[in-house]
């Protein structure tokens, strides 16, 4: 009763007020709905694997994934089709997991990925080496990062025990990663494509 109010309150919901306005019975409209979610699921996914494919395949390229593998693309069609393989294949996981688990793993990536923000602006303000250390660039790229840490950090701890072992050794097979990409952290980071054709541009400039 609520469903039909609701989808006669406004406009904008056109697929529940089709639904609830179906005159089959209702093992068809329930039919009918499963039919509409998978689909939906499905498009999801399909857009979910395109977007991961391609933002592997930009690391390959700029060298900080093996390139041979993910920087490959189809000589007839085009796309890096190890790429949609490659996570097509890990996107099939999720089937030996909870959705309430997907949705743990979730919120520690994107806790951990603005946590990491945070540190690069207290990083970068700290090491840069500028005369203008005023109190207004000091409350924004300094006092108010190591807040925005500190809270995150907090919210971190408010996650269940699997779910922190599990994103924490994630975190640390990355900084492995990152200390071979770097060398034991002593060199740089291979150059991505923009920062070359930006070398480039300068070195024609001149």
């Amino acid at each position: 009763m609520h469903l039909r109010k609701s989808a006669k309150a406004g406009g904008r919901w056109g697929l529940l007020n089709t639904f609830l306005n179906m005159k089959p019975s209702w093992r068809t409209k329930k039919m009918s709905f499963i039919t509409v979610l998978i689909a939906a699921i499905f498009t999801q996914g399909l857009a979910s694997v395109n977007a991961v494919s391609r933002l592997l395949y930009v690391m390959g390229r700029d060298s900080i994934l093996p390139s041979r593998f993910f920087s490959y693309v189809h000589p007839k069609y085009k796309t890096p089709v190890f790429n949609i393989i490659f996570s097509s294949v890990v996107s099939l996981l999720a089937i030996f997991i909870t959705i309430d688990q997907a949705l743990r793993f979730v919120n520690f990536g994107a806790l951990t990925a603005f946590f990491f923000v945070n540190l690069c602006v207290i990083t970068l303000y700290v090491s840069k080496k500028t005369k203008e250390r005023s109190v207004k660039r000091m409350i924004f790229n300094l006092i108010s990062p190591i807040v925005g840490a500190v809270f995150i950090l907090w919210l971190l701890f408010l996650l269940d025990v699997p779910t922190l072992l599990g994103g924490l050794t994630w975190v640390a097979i990355g900084m492995i990663y990152l200390g071979y990409l770097t060398k034991g952290f002593k060199g740089a980071l291979p150059q991505t494509v923009s920062e070359k054709i930006e070398l480039e541009l300068k070195d024609k400039a001149v």
